[in-house]
């Protein structure tokens, strides 16, 4: 996460200066499937996490230094502020951004609530990960039955925050959206804006990913086109199942005015679904 930081910080910078506009401001969209944000402060949050009826309530601590990234504990207590579980200490989850914590349905058959927690990913990308009660254990609902790391468990937005979760078809379990912005065409960058770039990224010590940030750059200049459904994930009441083929294509038909100026993943040109492809790889794998 620190790399990642480092590097929106020198994207703010050369946006600042007047070089290039890398990165255009977020939409400021947010889900409107989502409940209501039951914050108890910036590290505390009310939930039903075992469907009982009455509200335990997760509290989390976040680093003390600015060189850790990490939380340094995730814990659920009952109403009677006794703690009932906690994230296994094995699993390091890096600390959410300010005010992110969701609280969640997934499936309507059940009172169980799950929460989420949104994090940086790029200068306007998040990506989410969600969370569930299992005996005394604060686990991630993930997206894969073999879970080898934590991108086993984290979704993607193009747009900060803006992950729609709705139940599309009426079974009473919730899908999730991830979407992105379509950058349907390239304006490259003069030799000052690709100086910027080259000179910034090498003051911070990130010569390693200065093409991949002079390609984002370029594209992004050109600005965005609509609104792109790049998955979509049905909870099964254990994880969440990506819909491909046929099934995206029903889940498509479904979304309506949900979102916006939207299109198909397959709708997008060979360049376009070459370029967000290393857009997402490339915020997701420098953090």
């Amino acid at each position: 996460m620190k790399r990642v930081l480092k590097i929106i910080l020198v994207i703010a910078c050369i946006f600042a200066i007047g070089f290039v506009a890398l990165f255009l401001l977020s939409k400021n969209k947010s889900s409107e499937t989502s409940e209501k944000n039951r914050s108890l402060g910036d590290d505390r949050a009310s939930l039903d996490l075992d469907g009982d009826g009455v509200d335990e309530y997760i509290s989390y601590e976040l680093p003390d230094s600015e060189d850790d990234y990490n939380l340094k504990s995730l814990t659920a207590y009952n109403h009677s502020e006794e703690e009932i579980a906690r994230l296994p200490s094995e699993l390091s989850i890096k600390a959410p951004m300010s005010e992110s914590v969701k609280i969640y349905r997934l499936d309507a058959n059940s009172p169980r609530e799950y929460f989420s927690f949104d994090f940086i990913a790029g200068p306007h990308q998040s990506e989410t990960m969600f969370f569930e009660l299992r005996d005394d254990l604060i686990l991630p609902v993930c997206h894969e039955d073999e879970v080898s790391g934590p991108y086993d468990c984290l979704f993607y937005s193009g747009n900060t925050g803006y992950l729609p979760v709705k139940d599309l078809d009426g079974d009473g379990f919730a899908e999730l959206i991830e979407t992105v912005d379509e950058y349907p065409g390239t304006e490259g960058l003069d030799s000052e804006e690709t100086n910027a770039v080259e000179q910034a990224f090498g003051d911070q010590g990130l010569e390693d990913v200065t093409d991949e940030a002079k390609m984002v750059a370029e594209r992004e200049k050109g600005g965005r086109g609509r609104m792109v459904i790049w998955s979509v994930y049905s909870f099964d009441g254990t994880r969440f199942v990506q819909q491909t083929d046929d099934n995206y294509e029903k889940y498509y038909s479904l979304i309506g005015d949900l979102v916006e100026n939207k299109m198909r993943k397959s709708e997008l040109s060979e360049d376009s679904l070459e370029y967000i492809q290393l857009s997402k790889d490339f915020w997701s794998h420098t953090n």
